[in-house]
């Protein structure tokens, strides 16, 4: 049953910034020129409702590598764009808690499995 589970130990990117709190009229272009000043990057791209295509305020910004990825992260919390304070998080350390939660639940998962097998192997006897 556990095996069924293929990204248990999958890590994050270490080079993807979260940003959120964003003004409703920023573009993914708008962020492309802001962020390229840290360095190159993959993908830049802005959350939206797949009915309505209204920005859902937040988006991914990949950089090619981590060094600029964290120069970022360091330069851009909290700055003014669009008349909005952003927040700047690396996807890295905002999804350390879901893997924590993820491995916890696993260990659940497993402790329970041993507890029925050794409740079957008592009541087999």
């Amino acid at each position: 049953m556990i095996g069924d589970i293929p990204d248990a130990e999958m890590a994050p990117p270490e080079n993807v910034l979260f940003v959120c709190k964003l003004n409703p009229v920023t573009t993914d272009d708008d962020l492309e020129i802001i962020f390229s000043r840290f360095g190159k990057i993959n993908s830049c791209e802005v959350i939206r409702d797949k009915k309505t295509d209204e920005s859902l305020q937040y988006a991914f910004v990949e950089f090619d590598d981590h060094k600029a990825c964290e120069d970022a992260y360091f330069k851009m919390d909290n700055v003014l764009i669009d008349d909005r304070r952003i927040h700047v998080n690396m996807l890295l350390w905002s999804l350390m808690t879901t893997k924590l939660v993820r491995m916890l639940i696993l260990k659940w998962i497993m402790f329970s499995s041993m507890i029925v097998e050794s409740m079957l192997t008592f009541h087999s006897q």
